[in-house]
């Protein structure tokens, strides 16, 4: 249908004028009615058929007959809407269409009955124009008050006629003014104008309405007669059963949004237009008006970038164009509609000039014969002369160009931006009588805008912290949208934020909220406003940009489209446009996708343990030997254990259930690490190297919430027994410095962890920290990290230094083939007894023949508990033969099994060659290297570092011990059983373990 838009043709634009002027005419009671002025446009037989008329052979024009004066008046108010208060001024346009062959005293009588209305005030009378007028028969007075029956009559009033057969009319204005009431009202009053001489014999009226309105009144102006606008028409029947009678939210600026201009009959039945004349059609310009159709702005066709106009020509209902929608927000517009049917005005005058001549007049979409005043005024009449050629910028005045004060000057009397365009007078031409479109409807953003300048945002944002985020709502071409302003109540009313969650797949998979934890919540307590689409903490003051007064929290982790929506906006559209937040909904809405990560983490329980778990009561001093080497960490075979539930809280102290592990949650690398530090040497507690050597968490997933287990959403539980991620520590061991035990409590250790988190979007960096502080250890404090308590970890464990040992270092004159030579594991302490004994020593029944050195008698290896292993071998047997060395366990090598009492007595050195004498040495089996197994599952197992001691060197003891075996002949020597056996052989000094 586009193809009949008036946009091709000037003419057809000119025809729109012509429409418009007469329905000024014909319907707002403007120009007179009655019977016809004489016009030059009017056939021979168009005059004659008019009594008051004759045809002038002569002048080939129709003239009155042998009148001195014919008269017309139109009455124009300064504004069809003005606020209380406001001042109003008329002008009373007085025309005499008769030539004037003479200077005739016509005695010409005006009179004009007032808005019959109170409160009427200020009457001023600005130009009589050479009449004698009176309010109510009395004189006038500046600022005279009005009563609701007052009267204007100017009496004795002179106008000449029309110059020459076919120039302008005799024009006079009579120009007055008062000040509106204070209350909404209509001003509505009638104006009449007649003389002695007359010849038309007939009074002639004008009428005006004048809307008093002060933005709440609402107003009911006439329906459409002739047209509508709606969206789309499909059908007439779709039409006149109102299921098309409509037009839905709009987008502010949005370009080539389809409106819909209907040919209606008289009894609103949309019909097509008919005439037989092919030039003729039905012309419709739309505007865009307030609810009330009180306001009136240009529509622009987003195809020519002119003014909209509907031409619809014969056998057609409807023509749909695109119109650029206004960038100003509207809760609530109509369409003004003006309207004029071209083959009705060619009917009923016969004038077809001004839109079947040139087109390349001053005026354009007029022809070239109006382009000038008097031919103007016999086409359209006087109402349009005097709007458009006297008031509103005089578009149609010639030397304008069609625009009000002409091209690009707002300076003139009377400048009107409606018309200031290039088809400006075909717009006043037209718009005498504009009425509503039936359906009324919402211009709302296109869109919200999120942003915010915290550092945080948008994807290190906190759990549980509260942020301010800004709100722009844009048209459709970006810009915030002029109007879209909510001062009057908080915006905090209208608009709803919300929480869509996703899965950890780049925003790909929707979660539902039984998968998915986390609330959103908007703070109440901040109250915003919207200022023209600029999100305000004033009601008043507009700023300069959005201004961050929306406060958001949200108390879980994980990513989010943050979704914000104004919902009652174009609640006027609820009835025929879809509520939501498509392209063509009522809703405004806006999405930001935003990350949320832990505030903080917590220990939530922390405990101390000695290497073997809560029941045992010692753990041996072991340096790294006894700490594991790979990362992840294996469990170390010799540690004390740090026992932990570790939490990811929000701000508040609650835990973030989506911390959890699975590939579509939200864990985090961790790192963990303790720290131990003990009182230095010398202190009932303390150590020559009080920092010890800590296992660590590094930057490892390590399963929050895993199924299964005893863990939460949000939490790890780290056992003392911990196979994956153990936290184990211990001490620096010197193999020739035994240490007194010592305690390490809850104190001593400080333990912090770190999750690093990455902006994807600018490589910003957040560490999200939590650490506990124990009270004695002075390695860190709290100072300004949210997630740092100082809380001293419970329970302790207590160190000792240990070692292994032979019951005789020289096992010497072993007459036997056999030998047994027990083992022992010994602790330190040259602690009184007392000391000692609170140490965990059994004083009473641990002594041995040498001061300081104690049984281990808790001392257990094997399958469950691993205390500590030694492992002996054979060496380098002097000077020949051949021997070897047995447990209960194993032998060459003897892995030496104490299960109880501190001792093994079932190792056995076997001479098995006949060589004598010979001396055989008893090695460790050993590995001093950094340790990569469990000494347990090594093959040939290790004797535990821990467990290996030299009084006087820093080297291994090589031998450990050794057996010497002699003959029987001349020698005295040992039994089996490592003591001796005859009392004539001198006692050996040497023996280190009495049973």
């Amino acid at each position: 249908m586009k193809k009949n838009l008036l946009n091709a043709s000037v003419q057809n634009v000119v025809r729109l004028k012509y429409i418009l002027i007469f329905i000024l005419s014909f319907f707002f009671s403007i120009q007179a009615l009655g019977a016809p002025s004489c016009s030059s446009y009017h056939s021979t037989s168009e005059c004659n058929a008019v009594s008051t008329c004759t045809w002038d052979d002569a002048s080939s024009v129709c003239v009155a007959s042998d009148a001195d004066i014919d008269l017309l008046i139109a009455k124009t108010p300064s504004s069809r809407v003005v606020d209380l208060n406001d001042t109003i001024t008329y002008v009373l346009t007085v025309a005499n269409e008769a030539k004037d062959d003479a200077e005739v005293d016509n005695h010409v009588t005006v009179i004009d009955t007032l808005p019959p209305v109170t409160g009427l005030t200020d009457f001023q009378m600005i130009d009589d124009a050479g009449f004698n007028c009176t309010i109510d028969g009395s004189a006038i007075t500046p600022g005279m008050p009005l009563t609701d029956s007052s009267v204007l009559t100017c009496i004795d009033g002179e106008i000449d006629g029309r110059t020459g057969n076919s120039g302008v009319p005799g024009l006079i204005e009579i120009w007055y003014s008062f000040r509106a009431p204070d209350y909404n009202t209509e001003l509505n009053n009638t104006v009449e104008v007649s003389a002695l001489n007359d010849t038309t014999n007939n009074t002639k009226s004008s009428y005006a309405t004048v809307y008093v309105y002060d933005g709440n009144l609402i107003l009911n102006p006439p329906p459409p007669e002739h047209a509508d606008v709606i969206d789309t028409f499909t059908t007439q029947a779709a039409y006149n059963d109102g299921t098309s009678k409509v037009i839905k939210t709009k987008i502010a600026a949005k370009t080539f949004t389809p409106i819909t201009g209907v040919h209606l009959n008289g009894d609103n039945v949309a019909v097509p237009y008919q005439h037989t004349d092919p030039d003729m059609s039905f012309i419709v310009i739309p505007y865009l008006s307030d609810n009330s159709c009180i306001t009136q702005k240009t529509i622009i066709d987003s195809d020519t970038g002119l003014p909209m106009v509907f031409n619809i020509t014969d056998g057609m209902t409807a023509v749909e164009a695109n119109m650029t929608v206004d960038s100003s927000a509207s809760r609530a517009s109509r369409i003004l509609v003006s309207y004029i049917d071209l083959g009705a005005i060619l009917d009923n005058t016969g004038v077809k000039c001004v839109y079947t001549s040139s087109t390349q007049g001053n005026l354009a979409g007029l022809g070239q014969c109006v382009n000038s005043a008097n031919n103007y005024y016999d086409a359209f009449g006087l109402s349009a002369y005097e709007r458009c050629n006297v008031l509103n910028g005089q578009p149609c005045t010639p030397s304008n160009g069609g625009y009000s004060c002409g091209p690009n000057d707002t300076s003139c009397t009377g400048y009107n931006p409606l018309y200031d365009n290039e088809v400006g007078c075909l717009m006043c031409t037209l718009n005498a009588f504009p009425e509503c479109s039936t359906d009324n409807f919402a211009i709302r953003p296109e869109r919200f805008d999120i942003n915010a300048t915290h550092q945080n945002f948008p994807h290190l944002l906190r759990a549980g912290e509260d942020y301010p985020i800004a709100l722009t709502a844009r048209d459709a071409v970006g810009s915030a949208t002029d109007q879209y302003t909510i001062s009057d109540y908080p915006f905090n009313d209208d608009i709803n934020a919300s929480a869509i969650k996703y899965f950890n797949d780049n925003y790909t998979t929707l979660a539902t909220d039984d998968l998915m934890f986390g609330n959103l919540t908007m703070n109440d307590s901040y109250l915003f406003y919207s200022i023209n689409g600029l999100s305000s903490s004033s009601a008043s003051i507009e700023p300069a940009t959005a201004e961050e007064s929306i406060h958001i929290a949200y108390d879980d982790v994980g990513d989010i489209t943050l979704h914000v929506q104004d919902q009652n906006w174009s609640a006027v559209d609820n009835d025929d446009t879809p509520m939501n937040c498509d392209e063509n909904g009522t809703y405004i809405c806006g999405d930001r996708n935003i990350t949320f990560i832990p505030h903080h983490f917590k220990f939530a329980e922390l405990n101390i343990t000695n290497h073997a778990g809560p029941d045992s009561n010692f753990t041996y001093i072991a340096d790294n030997r006894g700490m594991p080497s790979t990362n992840p960490p294996t469990r170390s075979p010799m540690a004390a254990r740090i026992k932990t539930r570790i939490e990811a809280l929000n701000k508040d102290g609650n835990i973030t259930r989506n911390f959890r592990t699975g590939a579509l949650y939200y864990e985090n690398n961790i790192t963990v690490t303790p720290t131990v530090i003990v009182p230095t040497y010398g202190n009932p507690n303390g150590y020559l190297f009080p920092d010890a050597n800590e296992s660590n968490i590094s930057n490892q997933l390590v399963g929050f919430g895993r199924p299964g287990t005893e863990d939460e959403n949000g939490t790890r539980y780290i056992d003392w027994n911990e196979s994956t991620y153990p936290l184990d520590f211990n001490f620096r061991r010197e193999i020739n410095q035994p240490a007194n035990p010592f305690d390490v409590n809850g104190s001593y250790l400080s333990i912090s962890m770190l999750s690093q988190y990455v902006d994807p979007e600018d490589g910003d960096t957040a560490d999200i920290n939590g650490s506990r502080i124990g009270d004695q250890n002075t390695s860190t404090t709290c100072a300004a990290d949210p997630g740092c308590v100082e809380e001293n970890a419970e329970n302790n464990a207590t160190f000792y230094y240990g070692r292994a040992r032979p019951s005789l270092y020289i096992y010497d004159d072993i007459i036997t083939s056999s030998v047994n030579t027990p083992i022992a594991i010994d602790v330190y302490c040259d602690l009184l007894f007392t000391e000692c004994s609170d140490k965990g020593i059994d004083t009473d029944n641990a002594q041995i023949n040498e001061a300081d050195w104690w049984l281990s008698l808790n001392h257990t290896e094997d399958s469950t508990r691993h205390d500590g292993n030694v492992t002996l071998q054979t060496g380098i047997i002097t000077p020949s033969g051949t021997a070897s060395i047995s447990s209960t366990i194993s032998t060459d090598p003897a892995a030496v099994r104490i299960t109880s009492g501190g001792i093994d007595p079932d190792v056995t050195v076997t001479a098995t060659s006949s060589d004598r004498p010979m001396t055989v040495p008893i090695e460790l089996v050993h590995n001093i290297l950094p340790l990569t197994l469990p000494y347990y599952t090594a093959t040939p197992p290790y004797t535990n570092s821990w467990l290996i001691y030299n009084e006087d060197s820093l080297n291994l003891p090589s031998p450990f011990y050794k057996v010497r075996f002699i003959g029987s002949s001349d020698w005295a020597g040992h039994g089996d059983t490592g003591h001796v056996v005859d009392s004539n052989v001198s006692t050996k000094k040497n023996r280190r373990l009495e049973w």
